[in-house]
């Protein structure tokens, strides 16, 4: 089993050896706990170290996912140029009615071919030509189940789910998906964190007269972890 470093420090210091390799790790907490820029950091953090990263988004278009990296000076235009970091962006083709960059060959057929069809479809290509390009690192950020599982039919979410569990074992890779606590029906998230091999929980607590980002591991699959809160600080 490999496993690699996230580059976020206090975390990796946490984790010693890092995070395990086929790895599908659900970030579940309420908003305004750091979930998203966890991932992000996460994704940015990959890069520097010669990671390739896929960012599926379905909320907001890619371009304001850079804008919000780009805050905590997480530049990753030029990644994005050099096909390091593929997007799959199902917020432009549903909410802006136009296609996106890895929908053209879907072109003739419709525009639209749904949140779910579209990461299934296109994350298999980009997993495909990474294994040509012989890629032995690489991550993954859903951003978010949360949105799937309120526009799509829950059931095909959770098949959807399990069926990249079953790419990641073959082509590998740390897979984060976001999901938001407070948001779903209770049978729908226990399923997933049932199926999951991993789950960061997030929170936030009063510390003197501000809030601190906490996040403890409830559950990870080949590592002895600690249950302790750890203080997630976001920096550059």
């Amino acid at each position: 089993m490999q496993y690699f470093k996230t580059g976020i420090k206090g975390f990796d210091i946490i984790m010693d050896k890092g995070l395990p390799d086929k790895t599908c790790i659900i970030l579940h907490g309420p908003s305004g706990t750091g979930i998203r820029v966890f991932g992000q950091q996460f994704i940015y953090s990959g890069l520097q170290q010669g990671a390739h990263c896929i960012y599926f988004t379905s909320e907001r278009a890619s371009s304001e996912i850079m804008d919000d990296m780009k805050f905590y000076n997480w530049d990753i235009e030029e990644y994005v140029k050099n096909k390091q970091l593929s997007f799959i962006d199902a917020y432009t083709a549903k909410f802006e009615q136009s296609y996106s960059a890895d929908l053209d060959f879907l072109k003739e057929i419709v525009w639209d071919v749904g949140a779910s069809n579209q990461l299934r479809m296109v994350l298999m290509r980009n997993l495909e030509r990474l294994e040509n390009q012989k890629v032995t690192q690489i991550r993954c950020v859903i951003d978010s189940l949360s949105s799937l599982f309120r526009t799509e039919n829950p059931e095909d979410v959770i098949d959807l789910f399990e069926s990249i569990q079953i790419a990641v074992r073959q082509y590998g890779g740390i897979y984060f998906f976001i999901l938001d606590r407070g948001v779903h029906d209770d049978r729908l998230v226990n399923t997933i964190l049932y199926l999951a091999d991993g789950i960061f929980d997030f929170s936030t607590r009063e510390r003197g007269s501000e809030l601190e980002h906490v996040m403890r591991i409830q559950k990870l699959r080949n590592m002895i972890y600690s249950t302790k809160l750890i203080p997630y600080i976001i920096s550059e």
